[in-house]
């Protein structure tokens, strides 16, 4: 009897041992599914996959973390966030939790507090990857507080890390633009087109610094470019427009403010423009309703005043 209450005993604690495993390796399942979910942008299976190998496991930090990640995507920073807590009472100063910190903070304009924390990613990580990605998006957010010398700092720190990424390229020559050394920032501009012909970024700032460079024919060819991959950027229209007016085609001009009036009907700077280049033309009529029409979408509360004083002068002359 005893022998029989022995054996009975066994076979349960092995059932249970097993059954562990299976929850166990369940969940680990589970979790490469949500990560492979998460790489195909398809969040809300990703979402749903990790809260079941939760179910499972829920002192596990790296679930808390894939979970964090995904609720970053889904733009729910709060439950990002509180995920982010529950990841340092189990594992504290995890690198990666500070990186979603700051990217929460960037994405809700808060750059203090993404300093603070790419700050503490730096301090606490000696991983290549997560430096680089720590130094790059301090830099970033440096640049959104105008502090370009640090961004710029930050920027070549990142640059000694990894120096063909077309985006640090690209934002390193934005921090060389902003502090008036236009010839280092064509310089890596142009490397980061080299690397990647089809960045739109490296295309948009070339045209913006060769604008103001009086270079006409090379910004019109870089704002071309850029429009050529994204098409439905309506403020590059205008600004296409523009430096199509200055180098003597405003028949072009007009067609490139028709595209920007087309994507964004109600944007008082391409009526501006608009009326600008017909009173050029003599077509005065034309030009005034144009800028009234510029005056009634909000253009003085949005720029300033330039365009009333241009607009009493040319069409509201004193008798």
């Amino acid at each position: 009897m005893n022998y029989l209450r022995q054996i009975l005993l066994l076979t349960f604690i092995i059932h249970i041992l097993s059954q562990t495993e299976v929850k166990s390796q369940s969940a680990d399942d589970l979790y490469r599914k949500s990560i492979n979910y998460f790489n195909l942008k398809q969040y809300t299976q990703a979402l749903y996959t990790i809260n079941k190998a939760m179910e499972g496991d829920s002192l596990h930090a790296d679930y808390y973390l894939q979970r964090a990640r995904i609720q970053f995507e889904l733009g729910n920073y709060d439950e990002a966030i509180r995920d982010c807590y529950s990841i340092l009472k189990i594992k504290p100063n995890q690198p990666e939790v500070y990186l979603l910190r700051g990217h929460v903070c960037m994405v809700t304009e808060s750059y203090g507090g993404a300093l603070l924390f790419y700050g503490k990613a730096i301090k606490f990580t000696d991983k290549n990857n997560l430096l680089f990605e720590a130094f790059f998006n301090r830099g970033k957010a440096y640049m959104e507080l105008k502090k370009y010398y640090d961004a710029q700092s930050d920027f070549l720190s990142a640059y000694e890390i990894d120096s063909e990424s077309p985006e640090l390229l690209v934002a390193l020559a934005s921090s060389y633009f902003y502090m008036g050394r236009t010839d280092e920032a064509l310089k890596n501009l142009n490397r980061a087109i080299g690397i990647d012909n089809e960045n739109s970024e490296a295309r948009y700032l070339i045209g913006k610094i060769a604008e103001k460079q009086g270079d006409y024919p090379l910004a019109i060819d870089s704002y071309e470019k850029y429009l050529e991959l994204e098409p439905m950027d309506a403020d590059v229209y205008n600004r296409l427009a523009d430096v199509l007016y200055k180098n003597n085609d405003p028949t072009h001009a007009i067609s490139a403010l028709g595209k920007s009036i087309e994507l964004v009907p109600a944007n008082p700077e391409s009526y501006k423009i608009l009326g600008l280049i017909y009173i050029s033309l003599k077509e005065k009529e034309k030009g005034c309703n144009s800028l009234f029409r510029a005056m009634q979408l909000g253009y003085l509360e949005k720029y300033g005043y330039d365009l009333l004083d241009t607009y009493l002068e040319q069409c509201e002359p004193e008798e």
